[in-house]
Parts: C-alpha cells; sequence; structure tokens
C-alpha cells in the first residue's frame, strides 16, 4: 500500500493590480532539501500554482506547491510470459 506524500506548500500569491500577475516569497531554507538537478547543472525545483477559491484573510488569490511527483519505475520483465 502507498503512502501519500507530505503536500509542501510554498507560498500565498497576491495578484498584482489589473494586470493578473502574481507575487508572492518563496523561503529558501523550505525548498533547498528539494533541488534537482538538470543535465547542464542548474539547479531548480518543480511547482504547481492554481487560483484560489475565494481571497484569503490576507488578500492572497493564489496558491504555490512543491510538485513532488515522480514516475514510478517500471519492473522490467524479462522474456516473453509464455
Amino acid at each position: 500500500m502507498e503512502t501519500k506524500e507530505k503536500k509542501v506548500y510554498l507560498s500565498n500569491l497576491k495578484t498584482i493590480g489589473q494586470t493578473n500577475g502574481l507575487k508572492g516569497r518563496i523561503y529558501m531554507d523550505k525548498i533547498e532539501q528539494y533541488f534537482e538537478t538538470d543535465d547542464k547543472g542548474r539547479q531548480y525545483i518543480q511547482f504547481a500554482i492554481w487560483p484560489n477559491k475565494e481571497l484569503d484573510q490576507y488578500g492572497n488569490s493564489h496558491s504555490m506547491q512543491l510538485d513532488t511527483w515522480k514516475p514510478t519505475q517500471k519492473k522490467e520483465i524479462k522474456g516473453l510470459p509464455f
């Protein structure tokens, strides 16, 4: 039985004026353990942003969450099964 991985919320975001732009903060100490490295040696994190159903008490219109999804390793089948 698989256990669900704990969601890591990175930030709440606010809409900037009438531009539909977003602003927020990401604290490095919260994400440094999740950095990945690409084939050119650059570090990055993957994340997802979605609109909240309504503004929260601080006026945040969006949320940002760390994307921790990883493809599952498929078992290699050797030979034909028949």
